[in-house]
């Protein structure tokens, strides 16, 4: 595979990236051709792509949402593959805002992978299939979560407990496929939806640079291509 670059017009980049599924893309954006003008991680890029190979069949199945983007069979995966093909063209035109220079970026394409990757972490489980040994502690978790949140006064709330679960799974992962992840990509991923009206403050950028490159991508994949896609990923 080939890392398209500045001299690639729009349409030879946006039809090279649309012939990649996930895990094509995943292997080329965290691998080391991608990222040798930065930090490539060679631990995390092999992590990456094991967490890839043991999802496999939960992603195969997990859709985007219950309703608003990628609401089909394998849509996460889909939602996923759109964000990182939305990201290439976008980071080469931030390189360019830098003349060039990609070591002085914030952030680098792997991390990109990174929290692209783990920014709907809950979905995984809880849209693939139940019965999946990956998935089954997960979904007990949920119920008995939400159940004690409950605490029989109301009805459990099973997506607010899916919400709760997800830095906890996030953290197995970081252990398990040795992901060493950073304060900096853990605000990415805090943000990855954006900054609530109530934490904004006109005194500190909450969401840093990664954070806000996410939260375009995922923005313009659920908001903009939240119907289109399917099958690519």
């Amino acid at each position: 595979m080939q890392m398209p670059d500045v001299n690639w017009t729009h349409s030879q980049t946006h039809h090279y990236l649309h012939g990649l599924r996930l895990t094509q893309l995943v292997n080329l954006l965290a691998g080391p051709q991608a990222n040798e003008k930065t930090n490539y991680d060679a631990v995390r890029h092999a992590g990456l792509m094991q967490l890839l190979a043991d999802w496999s069949l939960p992603l195969a199945v997990a859709k985007g949402s219950s309703h608003n983007h990628q609401a089909w069979e394998g849509g996460l995966k889909d939602h996923m593959a759109a964000m990182l093909r939305i990201a290439v063209p976008l980071y080469l035109r931030t390189a360019l805002d830098f003349k060039g220079e990609e070591e002085k970026i914030p952030y680098t394409l792997q991390q990109v992978v990174l929290v692209v990757l783990l920014h709907d972490a809950e979905k995984w489980p809880r849209y693939g299939p139940p019965e999946h040994p990956l998935c089954t502690a997960w979904h007990h978790k949920a119920q008995e979560h939400a159940e004690l949140s409950a605490m029989g006064l109301s009805e459990p709330d099973l997506p607010t407990a899916w919400y709760a679960l997800a830095e906890l799974i996030i953290e197995e992962w970081d252990k398990r496929y040795n992901l060493s992840i950073t304060g900096y990509e853990r605000n990415a991923l805090k943000y990855a939806h954006g900054e609530a009206a109530e934490s904004h403050s006109k005194n500190e950028r909450l969401m840093k640079e990664l954070g806000a490159f996410l939260h375009m991508l995922d923005t313009e994949s659920a908001r903009i291509g939240h119907s289109h896609g399917q099958g690519l990923g």
